[in-house]
């Protein structure tokens, strides 16, 4: 990720709500924050979430954010005003690769933060890289196990890319997993970007498969998806449970 590596600043709260007032005037029903990480000026988020509730928009709205940032009084604040999905990185369930790659929190924070927001009836969607220089196979079974004690509602697979200007671009570079000329910035995985210090761009690119089914193709998984748009679960529109069963189709063509 790039993010670390660049500078930010926080807008006016009066703008973000006036452009807020805007698509609540066209009609526009769901939002995506794309701060990298919402909520990390805790006064200033509380403040927008107070004004969202009282000038009641009904928006329903996902955002960004970290494990080690959010807690219990923030996520009711969320909810109150909207919030329905939280994106956040588990990264890897080794703690080696957390820690070479500089990611500020453990384990420790990545289960509580889930639990906790799965607690408060928030969807989450953990965000999984693959193929990070000490990845290997013991290190991805790892985080599919961990994955499974977390227990995101969704899972978002990527490979590493030594983007320029990043730290992992100058350990890559260091290692030789990478040469100066290569401008491969997909995290797709097809192809893999870079080899890791024991497996290759092919092996990489066949774990993110792997991963994808072993997560998504679990009948346990399965079957909490689809009880989730049963009139017990959650008061789903046609339109979400439309969106989520033609995503699941195209899930299943892609990998089977």
């Amino acid at each position: 990720c790039i993010m670390s590596t660049l500078g930010w600043k926080l807008r006016p709260l009066r703008g973000v709500l006036g452009e807020m007032d805007v698509l609540y005037s066209l009609g526009v029903k769901e939002i995506l924050f794309l701060d990298q990480t919402f909520g990390l000026d805790r006064r200033r988020t509380l403040k927008m979430l107070e004004q969202m509730r009282k000038r009641a928009y009904g928006f329903g709205w996902t955002c960004f954010t970290r494990p080690d940032v959010i807690s219990e009084s923030l996520l009711r604040a969320m909810s109150k005003a909207g919030c329905h999905t939280l994106i956040m990185g588990l990264e890897s369930g080794d703690e080696s690769i957390l820690r070479a790659a500089r990611k500020g929190y453990g384990k420790k924070e990545i289960l509580e933060g889930f639990e906790l927001a799965r607690n408060l009836g928030l969807r989450t969607v953990a965000t999984v890289i693959l193929g990070l220089p000490e990845e290997d196979k013991s290190s991805f079974e790892r985080t599919l196990c961990f994955l499974a004690r977390v227990k995101p509602d969704f899972a978002s697979f990527n490979v590493a890319v030594p983007r320029l200007g990043t730290p992992l671009r100058q350990r890559a570079l260091r290692l030789g997993l990478t040469d100066p000329r290569t401008l491969k910035m997909d995290q797709s995985g097809n192809p893999a970007a870079m080899p890791t210090r024991s497996l290759s761009s092919v092996e990489v690119e066949g774990l993110k498969k792997k991963a994808v089914r072993r997560f998504y193709l679990r009948p346990s998984y399965l079957w909490a998806r689809t009880r989730s748009l049963l009139p017990s679960g959650r008061d789903w529109s046609m339109l979400e449970v439309r969106t989520q069963l033609g995503q699941g189709w195209a899930l299943l063509k892609r990998q089977l």
